[in-house]
């Protein structure tokens, strides 16, 4: 079911809290998750968790990107995964539920 995610700032914030209650037990628990924080770069996140966090963002916002199109600069950052999920960083942008980003 598709979430009221309807804005840059929204996905951000959810991708966040997120990341936040699933980052791994070995990341700095300082470093903070900004948009542009690279999540395996910095450990926060590996392969499998980052699995999830795209099936958790699919679910909540009905969009199913093509991942295999994408760097791994562009899918290493909330702001990245954001682009790849139809939302961009200039402002509200609905997603369209009803197609693929």
């Amino acid at each position: 079911m598709a979430d009221a995610c309807s804005t840059y700032e929204a996905f951000i914030a959810m991708a966040r809290r997120w990341v936040q209650e699933h980052r791994l037990p070995d990341a700095d628990p300082l470093v903070e998750i900004r948009p542009t924080t690279d999540l395996f770069e910095t450990g926060i996140l590996d392969s499998l968790a980052f699995v999830e966090l795209v099936s958790f963002l699919e679910e909540r916002t009905g969009c199913v990107p093509d991942l295999a199109s994408l760097t791994s600069d562009v899918f290493a950052t909330l702001a990245g995964l954001s682009t790849a999920f139809g939302f961009a960083d200039s402002g509200p942008r609905a997603v369209n539920t009803a197609t693929l980003c």
